[in-house]
């Protein structure tokens, strides 16, 4: 089920976090977006995924894997099983290692899983997910929580190794503003919740507001005004799925000066407002 907004809402319809599904149970999913993180490979029959303006075509060998709240629809040929693997985005972003190389991870929405670059086969880690899903084990969730993280090592260094072969070709000029850009990263996060402006972060960094502003974009793909809200938001709706504070304390608490700035910004990032966002996520209350 869709709603108007094109979310598909949280129902997995058992009591644990993570969802597998393995078959052939549908030739088509039309344009819609979620709250959880979805790793999807065909296996056998070619696949169509489109995610965002982007459409890509995936083989047996394909994975794709989708951040939270992005648009994508899927396109496939019946007849064949699959495999799709859903889990919550709260629990990557406990630890810091993800938070800071969420760009990374995120870095290649679709890949091959017989890619050189891989130290380990993505694809039997998630096949090894499935095995455990259908199975009636003590910690059964816990491990194939375990296998996600192996997963997102597997494809995170795999990611990482790309891009410092890119940094490799870059000018001594780019790869110091590359460093200073990690450390800009780091200070961002610990004081978005904060009255942080581009003033103080350009001093901080040792650039001019002007310079630092433009090669902000460069970086981040955003103008810095967008990437703070989108990581006040990110926090924010840590803070609905995860806690019963009132959507103006949690507001507050996530570097917003007032209900409507946050509401506005939430809505742009989520399709949806706070209060929709909860409802769609009160299992992380139930379980």
């Amino acid at each position: 089920m869709i709603n108007s907004d094109l979310s598909e809402p949280w129902a997995f319809g058992h009591n644990m976090t993570i969802n597998v599904s393995y078959g052939d149970f549908f030739s088509s999913f039309p344009t819609h977006w979620h709250n959880f993180i979805e790793i999807i490979a065909p296996l056998s029959d070619p696949y169509s995924v489109q995610i965002g303006n982007e459409t890509y075509a995936l083989d047996e060998n394909s994975i794709a894997l989708i951040p939270p709240r992005t648009l994508h629809a899927i396109t496939r040929s019946p007849g064949h099983p699959h495999l799709i693997i859903q889990f919550p985005n709260t629990v990557l972003q406990q630890f810091h290692d993800f938070v800071q190389y969420r760009r990374i991870l995120y870095g290649s929405c679709i890949f091959q899983a017989q890619d050189p670059g891989f130290e380990e086969n993505p694809l039997s880690i998630l096949l090894k997910i499935l095995e455990y899903s259908e199975k009636d084990l003590p910690f059964k969730e816990l491990h194939m929580y375990e296998l996600l993280l192996h997963f997102f090592i597997i494809v995170g260094n795999r990611n990482l190794c790309i891009k410092n072969q890119l940094s490799d070709r870059k000018t001594p000029r780019q790869k110091a503003e590359d460093q200073k850009f990690d450390s800009v990263t780091n200070y961002i996060y610990e004081h978005c919740t904060e009255k942080i402006t581009l003033e103080k972060t350009a001093a901080f960094a040792g650039f001019s507001k002007y310079y630092f502003s433009r090669i902000f974009k460069e970086h981040y793909q955003m103008s810095f005004p967008e990437y703070i809200a989108s990581l006040r938001v990110a926090k924010a709706a840590e803070l609905l799925e995860n806690s019963s504070l009132s959507i103006l304390e949690i507001a507050m608490r996530s570097g917003f000066s007032n209900l409507s700035s946050f509401n506005r910004a939430f809505k742009e990032v989520n399709h949806c407002t706070p209060s929709q966002f909860r409802k769609m996520a009160d299992f992380s209350l139930d379980f």
